[in-house]
Order: C-alpha cells, then sequence, then structure tokens
C-alpha cells in the first residue's frame, strides 16, 4: 500500500550524503529512500533514556520520584 506523498525540498551537504550512503552499504540506493529512512529511524526508534524509562515502567519496580514543582 503506497501512502500519500508531499514533494519537499532540503538542501545537504554532500559529506552527510555519502555517510548516507555508507551507513545503507548502498551506493546505488535512491537518495529519497535514503532520507526517508534516517527520518523514520530518528522519529520512532527511542534513545537509551526512553528504552531505560519503558524497561522501568514494564518492570513494575519503582526508581524514584520526579520533582515537578519547579515546572
Amino acid at each position: 500500500m503506497e501512502t500519500a506523498r508531499d514533494f519537499v525540498t532540503v538542501n545537504i551537504p554532500r559529506y552527510l550524503i555519502d555517510d548516507m550512503r555508507r551507513e545503507m552499504k548502498n551506493d546505488s540506493a535512491d537518495i529519497d529512500k535514503l532520507v526517508e529512512t534516517f527520518v523514520y529511524e530518528s522519529l520512532h526508534t527511542p534513545n537509551a533514556e526512553i528504552r531505560a524509562a519503558m524497561e522501568e515502567a514494564r518492570s513494575g519496580i519503582e526508581m524514584g520520584t520526579i520533582d515537578t514543582s519547579s515546572g
């Protein structure tokens, strides 16, 4: 199933494009797909802090309280 797509122009330095191609290990990969993959992964892959919080929540073990009084 194909999703709707919008056209956007993004200026990316050549060295980053080269890095993306190396990371994907496929020099013939479509640059649109490379950018889409990196953006998707950066938005949908939790960082280490979020993963730790998720594991804590699943474990049921309370690791402490959060002081929200200064907020």
